[in-house]
């Protein structure tokens, strides 16, 4: 039995490759969705499973035909349902084989993308995780299923279940194991006033945890790639005797681990910090005072705002952030970058004999990005999100620049989160290649949205030196604390 695959979010949901016409969702469609899952309920029931899934998945293929801005709530209510009978019939298979246990995941992420708080969902997820052992990320799932519903028995029991079957050796647990080792070495060394030193070994454990898909990257590995982003970010901000550690470094820093978590209080004020030192007046007042919003006793973001009063009092006029670069440059650089991209990789593919299997895989995740993007900026609080993250930069673009931005930037970060292994490969055919394909990074041009257009040259290198901000692409899933 298979299920058609979906682009998946941090939560396992997306969007299909198929290219969309424009307009409302027409009624009929609809109901032709409301007969499609009663017929599909009633095959269910007789026991024809795979004739339930495949009348199903017609029908979502039916409405993924149309941009998820278009979906009414009646669509979006209909839609949830049959990905989770999907999940559950997926589930329910005889032999269980790994692929369906992928796509019932799949299929229940789809669902979570349009209503994250829906259980069946989270239950069916869980389920998933759960057979295929990943049991961190179950527990993760049956846990906010309690969390909605406290007493819901059965998710107790399969909490339970992946609970005491957590006991073996867990998914990545060598790399966890890792990047906490990284972490130790870091704070020692830190702590004996080896800043730099502290610094690269924290970015090796955070180096270590962007080998590990987004989709497999459970609570506890989330929580200390943000502790190793803070960290790191906090190194690099004493080592003023290091060029662009204590600015444009540390800033990339804290804004990896504001993906993660867009409310981290550490990382907002390493950011602040990393804006004052580059006398981006304005945006380390935004940073300092979304600190005190969130802690209002912050007395070290109350200090550092009252700093920034004076010596923003007495710096040169026209010194404001964002002043460096039109917003519809900083767009048009990004499709640049993005495409620059794509003919470097290729170019390397060219050399293994393997160019048109990278031109088939461009094509589809360029066609996903764009969708993506599409349905970020459709949704009100993914929108909120973003603009709290990238910053001031980016609330000044207008639609058309947002889309073309966001695009490229998940097109570079979904090719090195699907295919990091094979671009290392790539990569080595030797190390002027590797150092020409390591350095095209968009988050050269992130950089420019949060506000660091003034020392783009300076910081270009920089940027490099780090993975891309939404590389662990949790990115919206802001709940954790470090």
């Amino acid at each position: 039995m298979t299920a058609k695959g979906h682009r998946a979010d941090s939560s396992g949901g997306g969007c299909t490759s198929t290219v969309l016409p424009a307009g409302k969702v027409p009624d009929e469609v609809l109901v032709a969705l409301a007969s499609a899952q009663t017929k599909g309920n009633a095959l269910f029931q007789e026991g024809k499973l795979k004739e339930a899934v495949e009348v199903y998945e017609q029908s979502l293929e039916a409405i993924e035909a149309f941009p998820p801005e278009s979906w009414s709530d009646d669509v979006k209510r209909v839609a949830v349902a049959l990905y989770c009978n999907v999940s559950h019939i997926l589930l329910k298979s005889a032999d269980r084989e790994s692929a369906c246990l992928e796509q019932a995941c799949a299929a229940a992420g789809k669902a979570l993308a349009i209503d994250p708080s829906n259980v069946k969902a989270l239950f069916r997820r869980g389920c998933a995780h759960g057979l295929a052992k990943r049991w961190q990320l179950a527990a993760d799932d049956f846990n906010e299923v309690l969390l909605l519903e406290p007493g819901n028995d059965v998710a107790r029991r399969e909490l339970q279940k992946v609970q005491g079957s957590a006991e073996g050796p867990q998914p990545f647990a060598t790399e966890v194991a890792r990047a906490d080792a990284d972490k130790v070495e870091g704070t020692r060394l830190f702590q004996a006033g080896l800043y730099f030193d502290a610094y690269a070994a924290w970015k090796q454990g955070l180096d270590t945890l962007d080998g590990i898909p987004a989709e497999m990257l459970g609570d506890r590995a989330r929580k200390l790639a943000i502790a190793l982003c803070n960290n790191a970010a906090q190194a690099l901000l004493r080592c003023t005797d290091v060029e662009g550690a204590s600015t444009e470094r540390a800033r990339v820093m804290a804004q990896k681990a504001l993906a993660l978590d867009p409310h981290n209080v550490k990382a907002l004020f390493r950011r602040g910090c990393a804006y004052f030192n580059s006398e981006k007046w304005e945006l380390a007042r935004a940073d300092f005072e979304q600190v005190l919003q969130l802690e209002p006793g912050n007395e070290a973001a109350a200090r550092e705002l009252a700093r920034l009063e004076e010596a923003a009092a007495v710096a040169p006029a026209g010194d404001a952030a964002g002043a460096s670069e039109a917003p519809g440059e900083v767009a048009r650089r990004a499709l640049r970058e993005g495409e620059r991209f794509r003919r470097e990789v290729l170019a390397l593919a060219d050399r293994h004999g393997c160019v048109e299997k990278w031109c088939q895989r461009f094509s589809k995740l360029q066609v996903q990005a764009c969708h993506w993007a599409k349905h970020q900026l459709s949704d009100p609080e993914m929108r909120a999100d973003l603009i709290e993250v990238w910053g001031p930069m980016f609330s000044s673009l207008d639609e058309q620049q947002r889309e073309d931005f966001l695009s490229s930037y998940e097109f570079v970060a979904d090719v090195k989160a699907q295919f990091a292994d094979e671009l290392r490969l790539l990569r080595r055919t030797g190390p002027e290649e590797a150092a020409a394909a390591d350095e095209v990074e968009v988050e050269a041009v992130a950089k420019e949205v949060s506000g660091g257009g003034g020392a783009a040259g300076e910081g270009a290198a920089a940027a490099a030196a780090v993975a891309a901000a939404a590389e662990v692409e949790e990115m919206l899933d802001g709940q954790r604390a470090v």
